[in-house]
């Protein structure tokens, strides 16, 4: 099982499907697309083989290998071109509105030293930000609470109720700004 739950995927089928993009290659990286029904939309299975892989980076730039390069080489190894994709390690944070920050502790697919280092980042450049970083916190947990209400009082038991509510808060606050 993956941190999902979901049994492992076989990636290979779906990644030759959408081939990286080469080196002169004319087209568009794949790095983004608006939200559709997941039931009818092939491109789904690639976000998730990406996910699965850790290829995200490989795409985006259409630089075979640059994931695992990353992982040891870190944000020196993003070529200056492409850059602008990776704005936490290269681009001016000054102009963001405040940030909510919503990260489980015991994340074992992301780890929390992301969002912390993301919050160091973001404060030294002058955001406000606001941290909800539950202790007991899988990856995804905010998504498992299933079908509940979580502005009414039965919602109270149902764990990561009350990081959404923080959510709800810092969304409404931020609205009436």
């Amino acid at each position: 099982m993956n941190i999902f739950g979901r049994p492992p995927a076989e990636t290979g089928a779906v990644l030759e499907a959408w081939s990286i993009k080469a080196q002169g290659d004319e087209r568009k990286p794949v790095s983004a697309y608006p939200v559709v029904n997941p039931a009818s939309d092939p491109r789904l299975g690639l976000v998730a083989a990406l996910h699965i892989d850790a290829l995200f980076p490989d795409y985006m730039t259409g630089i075979a290998g640059l994931a695992r390069q990353t992982a040891t080489e870190r944000a020196s190894a993003i070529p200056e071109e492409h850059r602008h994709l990776f704005p936490l390690h290269f681009g001016d944070l000054s102009g963001l509105p405040h940030v909510m920050l919503l990260h489980g502790i015991n994340d074992t697919a992301v780890p929390i030293d992301c969002s912390t280092e993301a919050e160091e980042k973001l404060k030294a450049a002058g955001v406000q930000v606001m941290t909800e970083y539950p202790p007991d916190a899988e990856h995804g947990f905010d998504a498992r609470a299933g079908n509940v209400n979580v502005e009414t009082s039965a919602a109270d038991d149902v764990i990561s109720v009350e990081s959404l509510r923080k959510v709800i808060r810092f969304l409404e606050q931020s609205v009436a700004n």
